[in-house]
């Protein structure tokens, strides 16, 4: 972002995602809504990531404890 979050206006991403700015409140109630669209799925990428990881962990914490009894 060039203008950074606080700093880019509705206008200025409509223009460079060559949309009108009547279709961009269409979808999005202001650039929050916007910005919580595209974050969303990111944060449910990481967010499985990080449960998987957790998971193997444990289930190997386990196992090797296991095997020291």
């Amino acid at each position: 972002m060039k203008y950074g979050f606080e700093r880019a206006g509705i206008r200025e991403i409509c223009k460079d995602a060559h949309v009108t700015n009547g279709a961009f409140y269409h979808h999005f109630d202001d650039k929050e809504a916007l910005f919580g669209a595209l974050a969303e799925p990111v944060v449910a990428a990481v967010s499985e990531i990080y449960s998987v990881s957790v998971k193997r962990h444990f289930e190997k914490a386990r196992t090797d404890e296991l095997k020291q009894k």
